[in-house]
């Protein structure tokens, strides 16, 4: 049964939920067993498929989108989806997440947890009890009756308490090419904290995981903005979606800027996630079908543009598979991604279609 495009599910569907759900738990309380200096993390992928098998399940990561392994195994500073390799053998001090998603009946269980390899120090067992404490208290206010906002500000003020922590380890772990923790945008954003310098990142990658990618936009706008025009020929106006995340971001750092292009109007939509819930609050999650059903009838200008982030790797589909041309049909008007991220390329377009 679906009501207003939420299915509404039976008994004997929450059963199946548990079912998957209770078999990825499963899996990874037996994995604590072998979680020990030494190991590789091909050992824990080959040990969980294994289970996973035995068990008439199938591991949804395996060849996901090309990836080769069952399970995700990210140790110390990767942020996710780490791919399991025999050449990765865990060291006495380490902390390694591994995430177990397993297709069980037709229903997805997914669940990930963080290990500790061997003896590891204070810090980064503070660390890692403060980000469990936040899941807790994200948990304990998911009740009936309550906002999913009362989630995110209860685990705003316990997280603030994680910038007095992280500092102290990277000064103790400094890294080689790059710190040994580094917070996602999100943190930031949640504790109100100012983004970290580029430099900062060293040698991470930038591209993915939501980590530096917000400072690495900012910085690009400031180096822009020198170079738009004072004016447009004609007036133009345009629309930029944005995720609820950086919403307020965009309406203080950006909006001013281009407010001072002559003829040209800027709107800026914040989307919420109704396909995943508006817990989720980054652009790159966004699908087709919100846009259109949160867009549809406004006054949109003659084009709406949002990041390229919101496609597949082919760039072609929408995570609700819907093309470009979908969601410019239902909008009518013209709906485009910036491939780079990048508002300049955005006021290019419009000054050639001009």
């Amino acid at each position: 049964m679906i009501n207003n495009e939420i299915p509404i599910y039976k008994k004997d569907d929450f059963q199946g939920m548990r079912k998957a759900g209770s078999l990825a738990a499963r899996i990874l309380d037996k994995i604590k067993v072998i979680v020990t200096p030494g190991i590789s993390t091909l050992e824990i992928n080959d040990f969980c498929h294994e289970i996973i098998v035995k068990n008439n399940a199938i591991p949804a990561p395996l060849n996901y989108k090309g990836f080769p392994k069952s399970v995700c195994t990210s140790v110390n500073h990767v942020v996710c989806h780490g791919i399991p390799s025999q050449n990765k053998i865990l060291q006495d001090g380490d902390i390694i997440n591994i995430d177990v998603t397993v297709i069980l009946d037709g229903w997805h269980g997914d669940s990930s947890r963080m290990f500790a390899v061997g003896n590891i120090n204070k810090k980064i067992y503070s660390l890692l009890k403060t980000t469990y404490e936040c899941l807790l208290i994200g948990i304990e206010n998911a009740l009936p009756g309550k906002y999913l906002g009362d989630i995110g500000f209860e685990i705003q003020k316990y997280a603030e308490n994680l910038f007095k922590i992280y500092p102290n380890l990277n000064k103790q772990f400094p890294g080689s090419k790059s710190p040994f923790v580094i917070l996602s945008d999100e943190w930031y954003i949640l504790a109100r904290k100012s983004f970290p310098p580029k430099k900062y990142y060293g040698d991470y990658d930038l591209i993915e995981n939501g980590v530096g990618q917000f400072r690495d936009f900012l910085d690009r706008f400031n180096s822009e903005k020198k170079t738009f025009p004072k004016a447009l020929q004609i007036k133009t106006k345009i629309s930029i979606v944005t995720s609820t995340l950086v919403y307020d971001i965009f309406i203080k750092k950006i909006k001013p800027i281009l407010n001072k292009i002559t003829n040209l109007e800027v709107n800026f939509f914040k989307i919420k996630n109704n396909f995943f819930g508006d817990s989720v609050t980054v652009a790159g999650l966004l699908t087709g079908e919100d846009i259109i059903s949160q867009l549809k009838g406004k006054d949109l200008g003659s084009s709406v543009w949002t990041t390229y982030r919101i496609l597949n790797d082919d760039q072609t589909l929408t995570l609700d598979d819907m093309t470009l041309g979908d969601i410019s049909k239902a909008l009518q008007t013209k709906f485009k991604v910036s491939k780079n991220d990048s508002i300049n390329d955005i006021i290019k377009s419009i000054t050639n279609e001009t």
